[in-house]
């Protein structure tokens, strides 16, 4: 669904296989569920196109084809992830909220609609202490319209900035998310989830520069399959996957490592996104399984 980026390389690698026939669809708009608990149908013609195949499996093949690719799959009674949790998979405060109830550290975190509700919320955050959060997004991908502010106009102008264009896949921005911004190391796991038991592939470190206003990611170091970082973060993620209903398929998950505590960065149920350069990345103590 939607093969992009990792998504071309998935399907290029999946077709080397005898035997295995691998079907494209690339959606003229991507679908989202908007709203918790709402259920809307795809278009027509991908519905047409699913129901005329007989699939073993419907993956993603980039974030745009996420809620497409678990929608199709329930709905033709394949291996999916629990359709309840269909827009907390996508939806970057839904993913939190699902995270901090079930007791996973997970950012604070809140949604605006305008620039005067930033106001109201940046006073309240000033009134409890300094001003650092992140404004970004809630259902883009990447560091898509991603910003740190530190200070009520900084906050202001990236909600202006977010509710003032689309996303990456073409939806109109209704709704800022301004995080409080969690320091510390970041890391990503990549997983790939079958029947509901999960397998961790590889876990790099990012490193980032954050002195902008943008995130900018120029390094990235695999992580040795042993150790209390390794083991603690997996622990963190897989639980995190139960949480979301995830039972089927690729998922990348980020996450930041500060006092010994993890806390989510955000959820992603697709393959590993855009190649890192070989000059940003180095082997380290591990490997790829």
């Amino acid at each position: 669904m939607d093969p992009a980026s990792s998504g071309r390389d998935l399907v290029a690698a999946l077709r080397t296989h005898d035997g295995l026939e691998v079907a494209e669809y690339r959606q003229e708009r991507p679908f989202e569920v908007r709203r918790n608990g709402q259920r809307p149908s795809p278009e027509p013609s991908l519905l047409d196109f699913a129901q005329a195949g007989q699939f073993d499996w419907v993956i993603a093949g980039s974030e745009s084809g996420v809620t497409a690719a678990d929608w199709i799959a329930d709905h033709l009674r394949l291996p999916c992830n629990r359709p309840e949790f269909l827009w907390h998979r996508r939806n970057k405060v839904g993913m939190v909220e699902l995270a901090d109830s079930a007791g996973l550290r997970a950012p604070r975190t809140s949604v605006v609609t305008s620039r005067a509700a930033a106001a109201r919320l940046v006073a309240q955050i000033e009134s409890a202490g300094q001003v650092d959060v992140i404004v970004k997004p809630v259902g883009s991908a990447g560091s898509d319209s991603c910003f740190i502010c530190r200070d009520a106009d900084e906050v202001e102008a990236a909600v202006d900035s977010v509710l003032g264009e689309s996303d990456m896949f073409g939806a109109r921005n209704t709704e800022a998310m301004v995080q409080e911004r969690i320091h510390g190391t970041q890391y990503f796991v990549n997983v790939v989830s079958v029947g509901g038991e999960h397998t961790t592939t590889e876990m790099f470190r990012y490193g980032i520069d954050e002195a902008d206003s943008r995130p900018h990611i120029y390094s990235a170091k695999t992580i040795e399959h042993a150790g209390p970082v390794f083991e603690s973060a997996e622990q963190y993620v897989h639980e995190l996957l139960d949480v979301l209903g995830v039972r089927f398929g690729a998922s990348h998950t980020e996450l930041r490592l500060e006092g010994g505590l993890w806390t989510l960065i955000e959820y992603n149920g697709r393959s590993m996104g855009p190649t890192i350069r070989p000059t940003s990345t180095s082997p380290g103590e591990g490997s790829a399984r």
